[in-house]
């Protein structure tokens, strides 16, 4: 489980209040990154909630930074516009929610809850959205080579597409948590994706019922 909340914002006052706030609230440690020199190097678990406005610059150096973060790591994207394009959250690795800018305090504390409890935040409408840009960008590219998926990675895949959680996976299956994590790192670098929604999204166009 996260036991650290990181925000990366340009910080300021409203930042400082509130990461006050969350800490007191979900009783985690928490520390206010301005640039990518800032963040933390320990391999840790952390849940990063991200300021739409901080990385919404095509130039933005977290860019670059986002791509080698591991899988103890969860992204939320803060104060992101109800009308803006996907690209960023799609693009991102590790986006495990995204809170808009109309969405209350209290629904970015129980959105922050599910995912420290390994499930994820997405809006239904959000989801589907999600998953019609990925597939617009997988009819796009033109796979070189077939992609060869287990029995059983195809189980996990399935327990993926109806919103099951890493523990509620291990629970179907008779799987240890551990076990789960490393299918799901195989599934990933085999059909070169970063998260649970791309990954949703190409086991639902090859495997629809």
């Amino acid at each position: 489980m996260a036991n650290r909340l990181i925000l990366i914002s340009s910080g300021g006052v409203f930042s400082s209040a509130l990461m006050n706030h969350l800490s007191s609230t979900l009783s985690m440690d928490y520390e206010i990154c301005v640039s990518p020199s800032d963040f933390p190097r320990e391999n840790d678990h952390f849940v990063v909630l991200v300021d739409y406005q901080t990385v919404r610059a095509v130039n933005s150096p977290w860019f670059e930074f986002f791509t080698p973060f591991n899988q103890h790591i969860k992204v939320l994207l803060l104060d992101y516009p109800e009308k803006e394009p996907l690209d960023i959250v799609s693009s991102l690795n590790n986006v495990c929610g995204v809170f808009f800018s109309s969405d209350s305090l209290e629904t970015l504390e129980k959105g922050i809850r599910k995912v420290m409890d390994g499930e994820m935040w997405f809006g239904r409408q959000l989801v589907g959205e999600l998953l019609q840009l990925y597939k617009r960008k997988v009819g796009e590219s033109k796979p070189t080579k077939q992609i060869k998926i287990s029995p059983r990675e195809v189980e996990v895949l399935r327990c993926l597409s109806v919103g099951y959680s890493n523990h509620d996976v291990a629970q179907k299956l008779h799987l240890s948590e551990n076990t789960v994590k490393s299918h799901l790192f195989n599934i990933f670098r085999k059909l070169n994706v970063k998260n649970r929604t791309q990954a949703v999204s190409w086991f639902n166009s090859h495997y629809s019922m």
